[in-house]
């Protein structure tokens, strides 16, 4: 049922962060592998982009989805409210300590989907899942409403959810992503708001199409290719591109002159 949510590199967790984008430390152009806390707010956005993947597959893998649907099986219940057929009201569907032996489900939401996934779904609790490598909640109140305009998906979020640890949201976030032959996937952004912790939101850069420079992943999920650009709340350019697989530079236009000077960039290994 929410399959198509597991194909938005922001869906929910692609964010962006500058809280500490006004630091002067050296920044250096060779990638670095270093702890996820010692991470400026802009690398933890490229962090975001490859780990939320894993998040939303967690919940919302075709497999597990139908196991979950099938049964509880080690332990905890799932209950699908009273579905109004005549007048055609959403169904509610509560986990609650639903062990189908992939993991843990707890929550309930409100699934208005069609047969081919478009549609919408609210939680309308705290939404957690937990397995053995991943641990995740959805907060209170978030929604995904999903549509198909040819080959494309495209997913509108408002959300905040926290995925290991960090937390990241998505305001009126637009995402377009679809399939390729060879089983990768293209993706990007085209409006909206990201963060990620408690910083405020940063806007998708209204003046670039980012359709040109899609973030572009192969069939084991390792990014090939893309440019994506922000503003944060000093209008100040923010740009995220991969420059080998999964290496991504990232580019901070901390004084706001135009352009990024060597200690305004960095690069990560989003494989370590």
């Amino acid at each position: 049922m929410l399959t198509n949510i597991q194909k938005y590199s922001v869906v929910v967790l692609t964010t962006l962060v500058l809280i500490g984008c006004g630091s002067s430390d050296s920044k250096s152009a060779t990638p670095t592998t270093k702890d996820f806390s010692s991470y400026t707010d802009a690398e933890k956005l490229a962090y975001a982009i490859v780990n939320q993947k894993n998040a939303l597959t967690a919940t919302d893998s075709d497999d597990k989805q139908s196991r979950i649907v099938e049964n509880c099986q080690n332990s905890g219940t799932m209950n699908f409210g009273e579905i109004d057929f005549e007048n055609y009201v959403p169904p509610t569907i509560a986990f609650q300590n639903c062990d189908d032996g992939y993991g843990i489900t707890d929550g309930t939401v409100k699934m208005d989907l069609d047969e081919y996934g478009n549609g919408t779904v609210n939680y309308l609790t705290d939404f957690s899942f937990k397995d053995s490598t991943d641990e995740g909640l959805i907060k209170q109140g978030g929604s995904v409403v999903i549509h198909t305009e040819g080959d494309w998906e495209v997913a509108t979020i408002n959300m905040v959810m926290v995925f290991n640890g960090v937390t990241h949201g998505g305001e009126d976030l637009i995402y377009r992503a679809r399939e390729l032959s060879n089983g990768g996937y293209e993706e990007f952004p085209v409006s909206g708001k990201e963060k990620i912790g408690d910083s405020t939101y940063f806007e998708v850069d209204p003046s670039y199409d980012a359709s040109t420079t899609p973030f572009t992943s192969n069939a084991n999920n390792e990014l090939l290719s893309g440019l994506f650009k922000y503003l944060d709340a000093n209008d100040h350019a923010v740009e995220l591109e991969i420059t080998s697989k999964d290496i991504v530079t990232v580019r901070v236009d901390e004084n706001g002159d135009g352009s990024f000077s060597d200690d305004e960039q960095s690069s990560i290994n989003l494989a370590q």
